[in-house]
């Protein structure tokens, strides 16, 4: 095992144990020290485990489709997606709803009486 290896074991060794907290992490790229970080990773964030099944099928073509990716991470963001379109679709039901509602007290032409209109008003 090289210097640097070994240094980065010892880093992770200390990080395993909670002797590096989760603000802190390692400056590799420099004097090996320690430096506080933002508040940037999902560690203090409230997180919830989910369990459902899917056909394997599935399962196999997503593995291998974001094989290299962080799996959680994606099904967040495919859940967000799908709580936005749900929110998108409700809203423009009650949307629909309201337009359908207002049609009968609006008033109604025939296809003729629109025709003229429209021939009236071109020059």
């Amino acid at each position: 095992m090289t210097v640097r290896n070994r240094e980065a074991w010892n880093w992770h060794e200390l990080w395993k144990t909670r002797q590096i907290t989760a603000e802190m992490a390692i400056d590799a790229t420099r004097d090996r020290r320690i430096v506080s970080l933002l508040k940037i990773s999902t560690i203090e964030v409230g997180m919830a485990t989910v369990n459902f099944s899917v056909p394997d099928e599935v399962k196999a073509e997503f593995d291998k489709t974001f094989g290299d990716q962080n799996k959680s991470s994606i099904i967040a963001e495919l859940m967000r997606r799908a709580v936005r379109e749900r929110h998108l679709q409700i809203r423009r039901e009650r949307l629909f709803r309201q337009l359908s509602s207002a049609r009968s007290s609006r008033p109604s032409f025939s296809s003729d009486e629109v025709r003229r209109a429209r021939a009236a008003n071109r020059p």
